[in-house]
């Protein structure tokens, strides 16, 4: 229990300060993508200019994650401060799963 507590307190701050104000949430994306549509609108646009049409096709991947027991996976994944996160529901498992990476 101790063990926990402890946890418990050293993540509590660093999670707090990785909240995501309803402000961000509002405006249209920029440098992250913070809900399923990108925006409230729904406009699944993002205004950065890294792909585009003269590149799209030139793209390759850089690392898989495979999933293990999913058979159809379909998700949106919400970009935060360089991390993006990946959540997804295991078919034997009433337990969701998130997974993250740090750009």
């Amino acid at each position: 229990m101790r063990l926990r507590a402890a946890a418990i307190g050293f993540c509590l701050p660093a999670l707090l300060g990785a909240q995501v104000r309803y402000e961000d949430i509002r405006k249209s994306p920029g440098n992250d993508w913070l809900t399923y549509a990108g925006d409230y609108q729904g406009t699944r646009h993002s205004p950065l200019t890294q792909i585009n049409r003269d590149n799209a096709g030139s793209l390759v991947p850089k690392w898989v994650y495979r999933v293990e027991g999913a058979t159809k996976l379909e998700t949106t994944p919400l970009v935060y401060d360089g991390v993006m996160y990946v959540g997804w529901k295991a078919r034997r498992s009433l337990k969701p799963r998130l997974w993250y990476m740090r750009a």
